[in-house]
């Protein structure tokens, strides 16, 4: 059965490939022909990182899931975590390498999906937070935070029973499980007392119902 990683045999100095695998002829787009007898250093990205590894490898004799970045027969760029050894009395490495290209990729995608939606959220000229089903806090922009006097990670998992004096944390639980239940979108106006001042706010609640537990914003 073809191995689900690329494996690989190369001299220690990097002056030739001796072996590779099907998968990994199949990751780098080289036939078998092409790939054996090439210098090894040809396919390395970035030579400061084959520097690295064969440092760690010097020192330990062998290195785990190492990350490094290797380049394809067409020019392409993948990530790929490397395992190396350094095979006892010979100047032989063997190593094996997985693509975690996609990988990077969605988690990069995901990193700046992020950061654009707290930008958005902080840029916000009022309040916003999601609530889980237990009325804790998983998110709040910055503005709610500073106007409840909380940097932002301490009100997160936060309660309104626990922000808010007693009858008012009913009313917003009350008002939370009213969205939910309802399923839709409710606007009305809220007055909240703090220091002996009534605050008068416009809000506008909505079920988030697209998550594995309804969430309430």
């Amino acid at each position: 059965a073809r191995a689900p990683i690329g494996m690989f045999r190369t001299r220690l100095d990097g002056s030739e490939v001796l072996e590779v695998n099907p998968k990994l002829l199949e990751m780098s787009g080289y036939t078998r022909e092409e790939a054996l007898g090439t210098p090894s250093l040809v396919h390395w990205a970035d030579g400061r990182e084959r520097d690295e590894v064969l440092r760690q490898v010097a020192a330990r004799g062998h290195v785990t899931d190492f990350e490094c970045h290797l380049r394809k027969k067409s020019g392409a760029i993948m990530t790929c975590l490397m395992s190396l050894r350094h095979c006892p009395g010979e100047a032989i490495l063997e190593g094996s390498l997985r693509d975690i290209t996609e990988q990077r990729r969605a988690e990069e995608t995901l990193t700046r999906s992020e950061t654009l939606f707290r930008a958005f959220m902080d840029n916000l000229p009022g309040y916003a937070y999601i609530k889980d089903l237990e009325h804790r806090h998983v998110f709040t922009n910055r503005r709610f935070a500073d106007r409840l006097g909380f940097a932002r990670q301490d009100l997160l998992s936060k309660t309104n029973d626990e922000l808010f004096p007693p009858e008012t944390a009913q009313r917003l639980n009350a008002a939370d499980d009213m969205v939910l239940q309802a399923g839709q979108t409710v606007e009305v106006e809220e007055v909240v007392a703090e220091n002996g001042e009534l605050h008068y706010f416009a809000t506008r609640r909505f079920p988030l119902l697209g998550w594995s537990s309804p969430l309430v914003g």
